[in-house]
This record gives C-alpha cells, sequence and structure tokens, in this order.
C-alpha cells in the first residue's frame, strides 16, 4: 500500500502506445493507453499486477486520472508538433466513472490541453454496466456528449447480456 502511495505521489508510472491497425488495409487507426509502473527497485510492473490492489484500496482513480492527463499532454504535444493524430483508447476503472467529479476533471483536462476530445475512447469493462445502473449511464451520456467515445473491452468475460447494452450509450464493443 506504501509503495503504490509513493509510486502515485512520484508519478512512477509510464504510458506506452499500442498501434490498432485495420485489419484489411493495414492503416494506424488509433493507439491504447497502456500504463506500467516503473518500480524503483522492480523495474517495470504490468498493470495486472498493481491495478486490481489499487481499485480495492481507492487508489485506481488517481491512477486513471494521471493516465488521462499524460494522455491528452501527448496528444497535445503531437499536434503542436505537426504530426498525424488518432484517437487514443483509455482505460477507465468503474469507480472512476462513478466519481461526482468525473465530467469535471476530464472537461478540465480536456481544456487545459486543448485535445479535441474525439481523439478520446474511454474502454471500459463490463463491471462498469453491473454498477449505479442510472449514474453510470448518465455519466456515459455526458462524456459522449463532451465529443469522447465510448467503448466496452472484453465484453463477454463478465455477466452482461446482449440485450442491456442497449440500455448504454456505447460506440462500439
Amino acid at each position: 500500500l506504501k509503495e503504490l502511495t509513493q509510486a502515485i505521489a512520484h508519478e512512477q508510472f509510464e504510458v506506452y502506445y499500442q498501434p490498432k491497425a485495420c485489419a484489411q488495409s493495414h492503416e494506424l487507426v488509433g493507439l491504447e493507453a497502456l500504463v506500467r509502473w516503473n518500480h524503483p527497485n522492480h523495474g517495470l510492473i504490468e498493470p495486472a499486477e498493481f491495478i486490481p490492489f489499487a481499485e480495492d484500496n481507492g487508489m485506481v482513480s488517481a491512477i486513471d486520472e494521471w493516465v488521462m492527463q499524460r494522455v491528452m499532454s501527448d496528444l497535445s504535444t503531437w499536434q503542436q508538433d505537426c504530426l498525424d493524430v488518432v484517437p487514443v483508447a483509455i482505460n477507465v476503472s468503474a469507480s472512476h466513472i462513478l466519481r461526482p467529479d468525473i465530467l469535471t476533471c476530464v472537461q478540465h483536462l480536456i481544456e487545459d490541453s486543448d485535445v479535441d476530445p474525439r481523439l478520446i475512447q474511454f474502454d471500459l469493462t463490463e463491471s462498469v454496466l453491473r454498477a449505479e445502473y442510472s449514474e453510470t449511464r448518465d455519466a456515459l451520456q455526458e462524456l459522449q456528449e463532451m465529443g469522447i467515445s465510448i467503448w466496452l473491452n472484453d465484453f463477454g468475460t463478465g455477466y452482461s447480456a446482449m440485450s442491456y447494452l442497449n440500455d448504454f450509450p456505447l460506440d462500439g464493443i
């Protein structure tokens, strides 16, 4: 717990970008932001080793927010450097989506970075759909209205039925 708290305070995380390509044309169509913990003694630690612990201890929102800030800062830099930019997918936890300040936080990050929100994609797991139904649906709708696309990641690994998906504003699975 202490080490993860220090990692958050000292920003010991890194974002790696995994390309997403069209299967037919092999054209780059997007990126996925993948967080790694650059532990001072143990090197790079995969998210599977620390995200569940962060979720259980209420720290995952701080990590999510750091990743969002890093991605938007990188997008802003790429735009300023006149590079072709593509949408970037960010994995966002259920607890972060349900934070009362999620919309304000995301809006400030967008404004501070001056990034087109259409370049941001939030990837969510099925657990988001099972949590606080109306609050989740409303938050996702408002994020979409900002221009952020909402995708469901790893569908079929949980307990959601296809019919359940119709109740949520999703751009894709």
